[in-house]
């Protein structure tokens, strides 16, 4: 299927200050708004930059195809497990790459300098294993709901650690492809959504984005962005700078309407 891509957002808007330290990064939306459009950056920094080339390449994978469907683990946090992910590439040659898991609804790693180990049944005809990302990763989401629910809570009611959440919460619609670009269609608390994940390169770091379309809203909405345990933050201007040990995680929300705001949410529930 093919969809035209979203447009690139432009400008910042109100970044809400932290009151703890932070354990998750989360953008909400008011229900009393129209269609929105927005989007947000995400650069992580571990003192190294790009790397040069993709590693873990295979005959097994399609290279110029822009994802592929496994369950795929990441590096942290702790069991950071998509059952049924999507390894999408969002940079040429494996630089950049992006986990989303579609029974949560939630954006589970950014990575680069390489792409998906072939492990596991599909590929290999091993069993008892499957495929990880391949490369450094830049930032991840525990395995909880990548929405939160009618009320506020990210809490994952499913008696076991996979299948989908409940549909009047969050379904899964499918994905569109337009050449290198992936659309992700999902619908949450009754509301269509269109996600585009990208990326791009500044001074041999690069920036993950996620570009939200809507129709209204009918109800609250609040994404999950990041989970950064032990991190201090630092609200300076339009952006939010957290820094855990040596490694800094720079967030910034663009193109948004008034109501829409980056919160920074303390708690051990998923440190």
């Amino acid at each position: 299927m093919h969809h035209s891509t979203l447009s690139n957002s432009a400008r910042a808007v109100r970044i809400a200050r932290a009151k703890s330290l932070p354990s998750s990064v989360r953008v909400t939306r008011a229900s009393s708004f129209p269609s929105l459009l927005v989007g947000f950056l995400l650069a992580a920094f571990a003192g190294g930059a790009l790397a040069q080339g993709a590693k873990g390449k295979s005959s097994l994978l399609q290279e110029d195809f822009p994802f592929q469907g496994a369950c795929i683990s990441a590096n942290f946090p702790s069991n950071n497990v998509a059952m049924k992910g999507f390894a999408i590439r969002v940079l040429p040659e494996g630089a950049a790459n992006v986990l989303f898991d579609t029974d949560l609804l939630r954006m589970a790693a950014g990575w680069t300098g390489g792409y998906i180990s072939t492990k596991g049944v599909a590929f290999d005809g091993g069993h008892g294993s499957h495929p990880a990302i391949v490369g450094a990763q830049k930032f991840g989401t525990h395995q909880v709901p990548g929405w939160a629910n009618a009320k506020g809570e990210f809490t994952d009611p499913r008696a076991e650690p996979f299948g989908p959440l409940p549909e009047e919460w969050c379904r899964w619609d499918g994905l569109y492809v337009n050449g290198p670009s992936v659309v992700l269609a999902y619908t949450v608390l009754g509301t269509k959504i269109y996600e585009q994940p990208g990326a791009f390169v500044n001074g041999g770091e690069v920036a993950f984005t996620r570009t939200f379309q809507t129709k209204k809203a009918k109800a609250n909405l609040i994404a999950l962005l990041a989970d950064i345990p032990g991190a201090t933050v630092k609200s300076e201007g339009n952006t939010l700078t957290l820094t855990a040990g040596t490694n800094v995680t720079w967030i910034a929300l663009a193109g948004a309407p008034k109501g829409a705001s980056l919160e920074v949410v303390g708690g051990t529930r998923r440190c």
